[in-house]
């Protein structure tokens, strides 16, 4: 696939997934200009490159009586920060402005994102109050800070699981035994090699860890179902006036 030729004009998406006793989970993500777009996956964090694997294949005996194990065991990235969502907007504006838009202006050329357009976030999560008066997350997210602007996280499509699954399924459908070739024979969902915590979830998720809410490998796959039922789409750049904070710093 070449990367260049289908994503020269591309939008770039945010999706989160937080927690309270463990790392927060996203992804990045450039819908093109197709109709319907195809979609890449450029970043996940945390990387398994700097803090080691999210999920681990079970050594534990599994049933099918018990769904433990199915959905492996909790790797070392899965450790926390301790960090609050100031922090937290701290270190996706690292990741972005010293590495993803250089990356992408490198790959893309002239035309590759230079802003994140929409940033989504866990809808149970993003509602849920904190304890900081009242507020909610999405609330703590945007809310201004000294020299460290708010970002607005919108609500994810909070739709069934199973729902969910057949979106990602068909976003990677194409003809097995014929060549990938664009335009009739390629998925419309791509994730970059860099991403291993991502590949290696959505390889290794099984129909038996759906419903399992404390599955260790489900927090990337929670944010690819976010990711496929969001009608991701290529914006032109008319369309940015007058949405400052959803991704504009």
């Amino acid at each position: 696939m070449n990367f260049k030729q289908h994503f020269k004009n591309s939008t770039l998406y945010q999706f989160l997934d937080p927690a309270a006793a463990r790392r927060w989970f996203s992804i990045w993500v450039l819908a093109n200009d197709e109709n319907p777009a195809r979609l890449a996956i450029i970043r996940d964090w945390p990387d398994e490159q700097t803090y080691g694997e999210w999920a681990v294949a079970t050594e534990r005996t599994t049933t099918a009586d018990s769904k433990k194990g199915w959905g492996g065991d909790i790797g070392p990235a899965q450790g926390t920060e301790g960090w609050g969502p100031e922090r937290y907007r701290e270190e996706f504006r690292r990741i972005e402005n010293a590495e993803l838009f250089p990356w992408l202006a490198k790959e893309l050329g002239p035309s590759a994102p230079t802003q994140v357009f929409l940033r989504y976030v866990d809808p149970r999560a993003g509602a849920s109050p904190t304890t900081e008066g009242g507020t909610t997350l999405i609330d703590r997210l945007a809310a201004d800070a000294p020299g460290n602007p708010g970002m607005e996280f919108l609500p994810a499509p909070g739709m069934p699981e199973e729902e969910g699954m057949a979106a990602i399924e068909a976003l990677l459908e194409f003809k097995p035994g014929e060549p990938v070739c664009w335009p009739l024979n390629m998925p419309r969902l791509f994730v970059h090699e860099r991403c291993r915590q991502v590949i290696w979830c959505l390889s290794n998720f099984n129909r038996m860890s759906i419903g399992d809410a404390k599955a260790p490998m489900r927090d990337p796959v929670d944010l690819c179902r976010y990711m496929a039922l969001a009608d991701l789409s290529h914006v032109g750049s008319g369309t940015w006036e007058g949405r400052p904070g959803r991704g504009v710093y």
